[in-house]
């Protein structure tokens, strides 16, 4: 296994550092097979529905940020946000659409109150 994990109740995250993409894309595949073989030998399965793959980047460039990933011959949906353990993360980790979330739910019940 190349990527490292990350466990918490239910919830897994494989992630994989690189400073390149196609790397990083290579050894995501890897490891997506070898578990999703691990699971078939357990009698699991993974919802390929909620699945999903992300690009943390220090130095963001539309044109090189897609990544693909398969899981069952499904392709995994890329998103630019992720709420993970109630935490909002973004590409860039500077957490800019969670903070935009808190206030909004903020406002949203400040004025329910007012």
């Amino acid at each position: 296994m190349n990527s490292k994990i990350a466990m918490y109740a239910d919830d897994t995250v494989i992630y994989y550092e690189s400073d390149s993409i196609i790397e990083t894309e290579r050894m995501l595949q890897e490891d997506m097979n070898l578990i999703l073989n691990w699971m078939n030998v357990n009698c699991l399965s993974l919802n390929a529905s909620k699945s999903k793959t992300m690009l943390l980047m220090r130095n963001h460039n539309e044109r090189e940020s897609i990544i693909n990933v398969y899981a069952n011959n499904v392709l995994l949906e890329q998103v630019q946000n992720y709420k993970y353990l109630g935490l909002y993360l973004d590409p860039k980790l500077n957490f800019d659409f969670h903070k935009e979330r808190l206030c909004s739910n903020s406002k949203k019940k400040l004025s329910s109150i007012c």
